[in-house]
């Protein structure tokens, strides 16, 4: 395993889980990116921090990627998560 993909597996990304129907097809959306940029965190601590900073953006970008529905809850986890 080359460093670049060892150190990938030690940092964290934001994951929003929806409120959908039983029959969706997926029911989560990784935020992979901000402005362009890859959307990684160092820590746990770190990715929460963003998070409560960026909950509205986060809500409504989420919401919009799934036909209006609502937000069930926002999780940091570590990589790769694989939704």
């Amino acid at each position: 395993m080359d460093v670049a993909h060892h150190l990938e597996y030690k940092m964290w990304q934001i994951v929003v889980i929806m409120l959908v129907g039983m029959l969706a097809e997926k029911d989560a959306i990784e935020i992979t990116h901000n402005n362009g940029l890859p959307l990684r965190f160092d820590t746990q601590e770190i990715c929460y921090d963003h998070v409560y900073k960026n909950i509205d953006m986060l809500k409504q970008y989420a919401s919009s990627q799934f036909d209006g529905a609502p937000v069930k809850t926002i999780i940091c986890t570590k990589l790769p998560f694989g939704v």
